[in-house]
């Protein structure tokens, strides 16, 4: 179904990232890597995808502004809705990967601005 093109750790547990051969079409928008990581130690209440992530293009600094612009008012301020920053690393990255993650619990989209693939490459340089 798909090759991998990379595994690594990022923040303490091995990751790796497949290449599908054909992408997954889910809700009108194309997947075409897939990120499997070791479990953790946390624990989720449901079974499924663990996390969606949305490329938004441009430079890494606005990245939290550019993605909280793409959510509703409502979204913003509805209960149970939390936000975290982060900036994953793998050990050769040298691409900047800032992080919004926006969650109710069970359901998580994280923003980046590159593209798996560019992460991956960067480690090659």
């Amino acid at each position: 179904m798909g090759t991998e093109f990379s595994s690594a750790v990022i923040n303490g547990r091995p990751i790796c990232l497949f290449k599908l051969d054909q992408p997954l079409t889910v809700a009108g928008c194309q997947i075409d890597v897939v990120e499997l990581p070791w479990p953790g130690e946390k624990r989720y209440r449901h079974e499924g995808w663990e996390h969606v992530e949305v490329v938004l293009r441009g430079d890494p600094e606005s990245l939290g502004m550019r993605a909280m612009a793409l959510l509703s008012d409502a979204a913003l301020t509805q209960p149970g809705i939390s936000f975290k920053t982060s900036a994953p690393k793998g050990e050769n990255e040298r691409l900047p990967n800032p992080t919004l993650a926006v969650t109710d619990g069970q359901t998580t989209i994280k923003f980046h601005p590159w593209r798996l693939e560019e992460i991956v490459a960067s480690e090659q340089n």
